[in-house]
C-alpha cells in the first residue's frame, strides 16, 4: 500500500472520473500493476515461499465493504489483488491489484481524503472502522450511528459461522459499547491528532432516542461524532 499512496500523490491530478462520474480502465490503469522486489520485502531468495505464502492468503481473503458475512444478510465483497507472478531469477513479484479495490479507494480518497496508511496505523480493532466512517462524512462534517448499527457492523449480535460454531452476543449493553469500543477509538483517532498522523479528531454527541424500537424492544439511542479539524479544532466541512 506504501507503493500504492506514494503513485496516487505523485499522479492524482491526472487520475479523474470519466463523464459518467467512474473510473475506468484507461485513468485506473497507472495503478493498477507493481513490481516488488525481494529486498523491499525484508525477504532473501531463501525466502520468497513466505511471501507467496502471504499474497495467497490475501488473495483468497476478499475487503467486506459493506454489508455482513453473518448468514444471510446482505454483503459486498472486492478482492485486493487480482494477479501475481514471481520471478526467482530477477526476485521479482509483479502484483495487480484488482480494479474494484482501485476504484473504492479513489471513491473514498477522491471524496474524502482516506488514507489506507492511516487506517493501517491504529492498534485498536475498531479504530480504523470509525476512521473510514469519518472520511466518508467528512464533507457534510459529522456522521450518525446508533448502537444497533455498531452491534450489526462488528459482529456483536450473537450468530452461527458457516462451520456451525454458535457465537455469544458481546456488549448487550450500551454503556459497555460506550467504555470498549466508542472511547477507546476516539481516545486513538485523537492520539493520532497529537501524534501529526491523522489531521481531525471527532467528538461525540448522543443524540435524542430514535422513535424506531431497536433489537430489544426500546428506542435504539443513537449517536453523532462531528469531525473537527486537528489544527483549529473548528467542525470540518
Amino acid at each position: 500500500m506504501e507503493k500504492f499512496e506514494a503513485r496516487y500523490q505523485a499522479i492524482k491530478d491526472q487520475v479523474s472520473p470519466n463523464l459518467f462520474g467512474e473510473h475506468d480502465r484507461f485513468t485506473l490503469s497507472p495503478l493498477l500493476n507493481y513490481d516488488i522486489t525481494n529486498s523491499e520485502f525484508g525477504i532473501d531468495k531463501e525466502h520468497a515461499y513466505t511471501v507467496k505464502r502471504a499474497l495467497r492468503a490475501i488473495m483468497g481473503e476478499p475487503f467486506v465493504i459493506s454489508g455482513s458475512m453473518k448468514g444471510n444478510a446482505a454483503v459486498e465483497l472486492i478482492a485486493p489483488i487480482s494477479y501475481v507472478k514471481y520471478d526467482p531469477d530477477k526476485e521479482v513479484f509483479n502484483i495487480q491489484l484488482s480494479e474494484l479495490i482501485v476504484n473504492h479507494y479513489l471513491e473514498l480518497n477522491v471524496y474524502d481524503r482516506y488514507s489506507p496508511l492511516i487506517a493501517r496505523s491504529f492498534d485498536g480493532q475498531y479504530t480504523p472502522r470509525f476512521y473510514e466512517w469519518a472520511c466518508r462524512w467528512r464533507k457534510q462534517g459529522f456522521y450518525d450511528i446508533d448502537y444497533d448499527n455498531i452491534r450489526t457492523e462488528f459482529w456483536l449480535n450473537a450468530y452461527t459461522d458457516d462451520k456451525g460454531k454458535k457465537h455469544k452476543a458481546k456488549y448487550r449493553d450500551n454503556g459497555d459499547i460506550m467504555k470498549k469500543i466508542i472511547m477507546p477509538s476516539l481516545d486513538e483517532i485523537r492520539q493520532a491528532v497529537q501524534n501529526g498522523t491523522c489531521d481531525f479528531w471527532l467528538r461525540l454527541e448522543e443524540l435524542p432516542d430514535n422513535p424506531q424500537v431497536g433489537r430489544r424492544g426500546r428506542p435504539s439511542k443513537p449517536t453523532r461524532f462531528p469531525l473537527l479539524d486537528g489544527v483549529r479544532g473548528s467542525q470540518c466541512r
